[in-house]
């Protein structure tokens, strides 16, 4: 499989398509969790879209699977520096205070070193944040200056 890649703004070379992850658990309202998938799905969907020559995984903290996604990670047992992997920091890290916690929670639950993009999703905050990836600063480039080793 052939994936086309973009380049962006500071050189690195993204593929233009990958697999999204979805919903494990979804809280709705004040209903129990609603399973959207069944425990392993992720991890096995991951697995078989890399061994399938996927270069993209796509994935958020939110989505209360980023275990899984990091499992099939493992389990496809490739060299990670061949693939591209995108979290998103959500709602509830958005201030400054939260910022490198949101970023560790989701390398701690990836079992990953890094990730290549860390996008800002639905920028909600109960308080004005004029840049909330500004304290994500010293976490990236810990996480480059051990990629680079």
């Amino acid at each position: 499989m052939s994936i086309p890649y973009g380049q962006l703004n500071t050189g690195a070379k993204m593929p233009l398509f990958g697999l999204g992850t979805w919903y494990t658990l979804k809280k709705v309202g004040n209903v129990d969790s609603v399973r959207l998938s069944k425990k392993g799905e992720v991890r096995n969907a991951v697995k078989v879209a890399l061994q399938a020559g996927y270069t993209q995984i796509d994935c958020a903290h939110i989505y209360g699977n980023e275990n899984e996604v990091g499992e099939g990670i493992k389990d496809w047992g490739g060299d990670r520096s061949k693939i591209w992997v995108t979290s998103k920091l959500w709602n509830h890290h958005h201030h400054p205070s939260e910022v490198s916690k949101g970023l560790e929670a989701t390398l701690r639950d990836l079992q990953l070193d890094y990730i290549d993009l860390y996008d800002t999703v639905m920028r909600l905050t109960d308080e004005k944040v004029p840049n909330p990836l500004a304290s994500c600063v010293p976490a990236r480039k810990r996480t480059i200056s051990q990629r680079r080793q």
